[in-house]
C-alpha cells in the first residue's frame, strides 16, 4: 500500500509536472514559431527593435549593466538628462528580476537578449494562467487528465493580441503574469484562506510595474463585487490528494462577504505598502516631469465605436499603435465560442450571468468612455499604444471559457473509457487548433507593426556599434575623469544609457521637466518626453561639463579631432570644459529668458560670473527675394550678411510646424532642419572676415517660421570668462555610485556652483559638513554664498551624495507592513 501509494504520488507529480512544463513551453514555442516565420533573429535579419523598444526600453535594459562598480547607483544614473534620479526609471521601466536576463548577452547583441526576455514573458504567461485554471480545477479529472484540457487557454492568454502588439512595451507584459495569480489570491479569500497570496502577487505586480500594478488592483476591486455579488459557489484550489467536490448552487452568507471584503482590504493596503520603497520614490519622480507636464486632452483621444471594437475579435485585426483607438483583445475563436457558450449553460446560474454580462459592460465602459479610460490609465491619457489595459479584458473572456470548462466536467467525467480516450483526442485536437489560430494571429499582428514602424535589422544595429563602440571605448580607455559625452548623432535618444557614459540626452517617461525646458531655452534640441543635445555651442557644452564630442560632421575649430572610426564618425576634445562644479560669483539665482536662444546662453552664463560678457554677438543680415529653382523643394528663403571674424556663427529659427529643409551656407550644405530633432542651434561655419555670405534654407513646404537668429560665437570673450571659472574648480578624486567626492578652494563670497540637476535627493558636505542647496536658473544645484558664511576661504573637501527622495519613508512603511504581517501570521499560528 505505502508503495502503490508513493507511485501515485509520483505519476501524479510528473502528470502535473508535464502539465506546467506544456502551459510554459508550447506558447514559448510558439513565439519562436511566429518569430521564425517573419524571419526574426535568429532565424533572419529582423530583430525586435521597433519603436519605443529601439528608442527607450533597448537602452534602459542596457543600462543595468552599469548600475554597480561605476558612475551610477540605483538611486542615481548620470546618463539620464545630466544626471539624476534613477529609482523612478528603474521602477516603471526595469524593476522585473527577469529585466537583468538581458545583460547576460553583451551591448553589441542586446537584440539577442531582448528575444529571450520575450519569449520567456510570454511562456510564463502561459504557465501563471494555467496555474489559475489548474488551481479552479475542482473535479477529480486531475487524475486522469492532469487538467491538460485547460491547456488552450493557457496557449490563448499567452498568445493573445495584446502580447504579440504591445511585445515591444516588455514591461507591461509583468501585469499580464501576475494577473492569474492576483486572481487566484482573491478566490483564495472565498475559500477561507488568509490571503497571503494576494498579497504577494499584488505586491510582486506593484513592483515589476507599478503602472500595470495599479490596473490589477482597480480590476481587482471589480473581480472582488463580482464574486460577492453572484451566486457563483466558491471554487478553492484543490489538493490532488483532495476528494472532488461539486457544485452547489449555495449562497454566501453577508457575514462572510463583510470578512472577505475586510481581508481583501487589508491585504491591498499591506501589498501597497510592502511595495512603498519603489512606489513612494517613483511617484515623487513623476512629480518632477510627467504628472506636471503636458498630457493627452480628451479632445486629442480618438474615440472608441463599438464596430470598431467588435472587429478587434477577428484573427490578424489591427489597426495601429499611435494613431488609431483601439484596444487588441482577440484571444482566440475557441475561447471566444466557449465565452459565448458561458451565457447558454443551464448549470450556471442566471445570476452569475448577469453579473459577468455586467463586468463586461464595466470594462468595455473603460475603454469607450474616455474619463474612465483616462481613470484605467493613472489619470493620463496614453499618447500612444491605447488602451494598455485592454488584457484585462482579454483575461476576462478567458475567465468565462474557463468557467464554460468547468461546468463541463462533470460529463466529461462519467465518459465511458473509450469516450474518454476519444475525448482526449479531442482535447489535443482542440489545442492544436488553438495554437494554430493563436499563430496566425500573432504573424499577422508582427506583419503589421513591421509595415507600421519597421523592425530595425542586425545589420542596422551592428553598423551602428561598429561606428560608436571603439570611440567611447578609447575615451573611456583612456580618461578615467568624471566628465559628460555630448552625442551630435544617435541611434536613440537614450545612448548614454546604452553604452554606460554620462551624457545630455534622454527620452522616456519619467523625464525631469526643468531641464528639458531649460534645454530648448538654451537652443537645444527637446520636446514633452525627450531631450537631446543636439544645437549645443561649446559654450553650452562647456557649462555642462562636456568634454568629450561624438559627431558626423564638422565642428568649429575650437574642438580637437581624437579619433575616427569610419563613416565620417569622430571623437573630439573640447579643450576649455567646466568640471562639474566650481566657484563663481553668482549674482542672480534666477536669469530670465526670452525667445533668443542666443541671448539665453549670454544671460546664463552672464549670471555665473556675475558680469556682462555676452559672448554670442548678433550679425546684421539681409532678406533676400530668391525664386526657387530646386524642383524638390517648393520654397527658399535665403539671407545675406558678412561674416565679422573668423569666429563660429551660428543660426536659429523657430517653427511650431514641420517640413523637410536643407540650409546651405554659400551653396554648401550644414544641416537639415524644421524637425523636432533639428530645430536647434545650428553652425554654419567659421568664414573669412568680411567674407560674404548667404544662407539659403529650402523648404519642401512653406511654414510659418520666424526670422533667423543669427549670431557669432566670440571665442576670446568665451575663453576668458571660462579660464576665470576654472580658477576655484572642484578637483575630483573619486566617483563612483552617484557620488561624488573632491576638493574645493572657496574664495570669501562666492557661491558653488554645478551643473548637476536639482533634486532634492542630494545631499552637500563640506569638511562632511551638510551645507544647504538652492536652485538656480531653475534646473541647477548650487550652494549659495549665504550656506558658505561660516566657512574660512581656502582649500575643502566637498562631497555630493544622493539619495531618491521617499525611498527612506518608503522603507519605514515597508518594515510596518511587513511586521504587521509576521504579528499576524504568529497570532494565527
Amino acid at each position: 500500500m505505502i508503495e502503490n501509494s508513493g507511485n501515485r504520488d509520483k505519476k501524479s507529480f510528473c502528470i502535473n509536472l508535464l502539465y506546467y512544463i506544456c502551459a510554459f513551453g508550447i506558447p514559448a514555442v510558439g513565439m519562436l514559431v511566429i518569430l521564425f516565420s517573419r524571419h526574426f533573429y535568429p532565424f533572419g535579419e529582423n530583430t525586435l527593435l521597433t519603436g519605443d523598444m529601439r528608442a527607450q526600453y533597448a537602452e534602459f535594459y542596457s543600462s543595468l549593466r552599469y548600475v554597480f562598480g561605476g558612475n551610477n547607483s540605483i538611486f542615481c544614473s548620470w546618463a539620464r538628462s545630466w544626471g539624476g534620479n534613477y529609482i523612478g526609471l528603474f521602477a516603471y521601466y526595469l524593476a522585473s528580476p527577469l529585466s537583468w536576463i538581458i545583460n547576460l548577452f553583451p551591448v553589441d547583441k542586446i537584440y539577442a537578449g531582448i528575444l529571450v526576455l520575450t519569449v520567456l514573458k510570454i511562456g510564463m504567461s502561459g504557465l501563471t494562467f494555467s496555474i489559475f485554471a489548474k488551481s479552479m480545477y475542482l473535479h477529480n479529472n486531475a487524475s486522469r487528465t492532469g487538467g491538460f484540457i485547460l491547456l488552450p487557454l493557457a496557449v490563448s492568454y499567452a498568445l493573445m493580441s495584446y502580447n504579440i502588439v504591445y511585445s515591444q512595451a516588455l514591461m507591461w507584459l509583468d501585469g499580464v503574469i501576475f494577473l492569474p495569480l492576483v486572481v487566484l489570491g482573491i478566490e483564495k479569500l472565498f475559500s477561507g484562506r488568509k490571503g497571503f497570496l494576494l498579497i504577494i502577487s499584488l505586491t510582486a505586480s506593484f513592483v515589476c510595474n507599478y503602472y500595470t500594478g495599479y490596473m490589477l488592483a482597480l480590476f481587482a476591486v471589480l473581480y472582488l463585487f463580482f464574486r460577492l455579488i453572484s451566486t457563483l459557489q466558491p471554487i478553492a484550489p484543490i489538493h490532488l490528494d483532495a476528494p472532488a467536490a461539486s457544485p452547489t448552487s449555495a449562497q454566501i452568507s453577508p457575514v462572510a462577504n463583510k470578512r472577505i471584503l475586510l481581508r481583501f482590504i487589508c491585504c491591498t493596503l499591506l501589498s501597497a505598502g510592502l511595495s512603498a520603497p519603489l512606489l513612494l520614490p517613483a511617484f515623487l519622480d513623476l512629480l518632477t516631469g510627467k504628472l506636471t507636464g503636458y498630457s493627452v486632452s480628451a479632445a486629442e483621444s480618438t474615440g472608441l465605436t463599438i464596430l470598431e471594437f467588435l472587429k478587434q475579435f477577428t484573427n490578424g485585426a489591427y489597426a495601429s499603435l499611435t494613431y488609431a483607438n483601439v484596444p487588441y483583445v482577440y484571444c482566440g475563436y475557441a475561447t471566444l465560442c466557449l465565452a459565448i457558450l458561458f451565457f447558454v449553460l443551464r448549470s450556471i446560474s442566471l445570476s452569475e450571468k448577469l453579473c459577468a454580462i455586467g463586468m463586461l459592460i464595466a470594462l468595455f465602459l473603460g475603454m469607450y468612455i474616455t474619463k474612465l479610460n483616462q481613470i484605467w490609465h493613472g489619470f493620463k491619457l496614453p499618447n500612444s499604444y491605447p488602451f494598455r489595459d485592454s488584457f484585462i479584458f482579454s483575461f476576462f473572456i478567458l475567465y468565462l471559457a474557463l468557467r464554460t470548462l468547468l461546468s463541463l466536467m462533470p460529463a466529461l467525467s462519467d465518459m465511458p473509457p473509450r469516450r474518454f480516450r476519444i475525448g482526449i483526442y479531442a482535447c489535443v485536437f482542440l489545442l492544436l487548433i488553438v495554437s494554430v489560430d493563436m499563430g496566425l494571429n500573432g504573424r499577422a499582428l508582427l506583419f503589421h507593426v513591421e509595415d507600421e514602424y519597421d523592425y530595425d535589422t542586425v545589420t542596422d544595429f551592428a553598423n551602428y556599434t561598429v561606428t560608436t563602440e571603439p570611440l567611447i571605448s578609447k575615451i573611456k580607455t583612456s580618461d578615467d575623469s568624471f566628465y559628460r559625452i555630448n552625442q551630435f548623432y544617435e541611434y536613440s535618444k537614450n545612448d548614454a544609457m546604452l553604452w554606460g557614459y554620462n551624457g545630455l540626452a534622454h527620452y522616456s517617461s519619467t523625464y525631469n521637466k526643468t531641464v528639458n525646458d531649460l534645454t530648448g531655452k538654451l537652443g537645444m534640441s527637446s520636446d514633452w518626453l525627450w531631450n537631446a543635445g543636439y544645437g549645443s555651442t561649446p559654450l553650452t557644452d562647456s557649462l555642462l561639463s562636456v568634454k568629450y564630442v561624438l559627431a558626423r560632421y564638422a565642428l568649429p575649430e575650437h574642438y580637437t579631432l581624437l579619433s575616427e572610426s569610419g563613416y565620417g564618425t569622430a571623437s573630439y576634445l573640447n579643450p576649455s570644459t567646466l568640471p562639474i562644479a566650481y566657484t563663481a560669483p553668482l549674482l542672480e539665482l534666477s536669469p530670465s529668458f526670452n525667445e533668443d536662444v542666443f541671448e539665453n546662453q549670454n544671460r546664463l552664463l552672464n549670471a555665473i560670473v556675475g558680469e556682462e560678457i555676452n559672448c554670442f554677438e548678433p550679425i546684421d543680415f539681409v532678406s533676400l527675394d530668391s525664386k526657387n529653382t530646386f524642383s524638390e523643394f517648393s520654397c527658399e528663403r535665403s539671407y545675406t550678411f558678412t561674416a565679422p571674424s573668423e569666429n563660429p556663427i551660428y543660426l536659429m529659427i523657430s517653427s511650431d510646424e514641420y517640413t523637410y529643409t536643407e540650409i546651405y551656407a554659400n551653396d554648401s550644405f550644414v544641416g537639415n532642419y524644421f524637425s523636432s530633432e533639428t530645430t536647434c542651434c545650428l553652425y554654419l561655419g567659421s568664414f573669412a572676415p568680411d567674407e560674404p555670405v548667404t544662407v539659403s534654407v529650402r523648404m519642401s513646404a512653406d511654414i510659418n517660421a520666424s526670422e533667423p537668429a543669427i549670431y557669432t560665437l566670440n571665442m576670446k570673450k568665451m575663453n576668458f570668462a571660462l579660464s576665470n571659472l576654472l580658477k576655484n574648480a572642484i578637483q575630483i578624486t573619486s566617483h563612483h555610485n552617484g557620488s561624488l567626492y573632491g576638493t574645493l578652494t572657496i574664495p570669501k563670497g562666492q557661491s558653488i556652483v554645478t551643473s548637476i540637476p536639482y533634486d532634492s535627493g542630494w545631499t552637500v558636505k563640506i569638511d562632511n559638513q551638510k551645507v544647504p542647496v538652492t536652485v538656480f536658473a531653475d534646473t541647477f544645484l548650487i550652494i549659495p554664498s549665504d550656506a558658505l558664511k561660516d566657512i574660512a576661504p581656502g582649500e575643502h573637501s566637498i562631497s555630493f551624495t544622493y539619495l531618491s527622495p521617499g525611498v527612506i519613508p518608503g522603507l519605514l512603511i515597508f518594515l510596518l507592513s511587513l511586521c504587521l504581517i509576521l504579528v499576524h501570521s504568529r497570532r494565527r499560528h
